[in-house]
């Protein structure tokens, strides 16, 4: 940061324009499995200028191998199964 003669501080960021061909090693390597869109967005915005990035970045957690695994899983549990008797009558 900068203090200007006013005493108000100008911050001069260097933002990178990442090419189509690198944004989604860009994303991996920003997005490790451990938090959401929105905190992914911000942290690859500080650097970075990717087009569409929340649609980029969502479709990234859809498909990270970890983040599948580590969801948990809604619905009915599984249980053991209960055996059905076997009436005598005939078909």
């Amino acid at each position: 940061m900068k203090t200007s003669t006013s005493g108000l501080y100008v911050s001069y960021y260097l933002t990178i324009i990442v090419g189509h061909k690198m944004q989604s090693e860009v994303i991996r390597k920003i997005y490790d499995g451990q938090f959401g869109v929105r905190k992914a967005e911000d942290i690859l915005l500080l650097d970075f200028w990717i087009p569409n990035v929340r649609s980029k970045i969502e479709c990234r957690i859809r498909n990270c191998i970890r983040c599948i695994l580590a969801e948990r899983k809604h619905g009915k549990q599984e249980r053991m199964l209960n055996p059905i008797d076997k009436a005598d009558l005939p078909l």
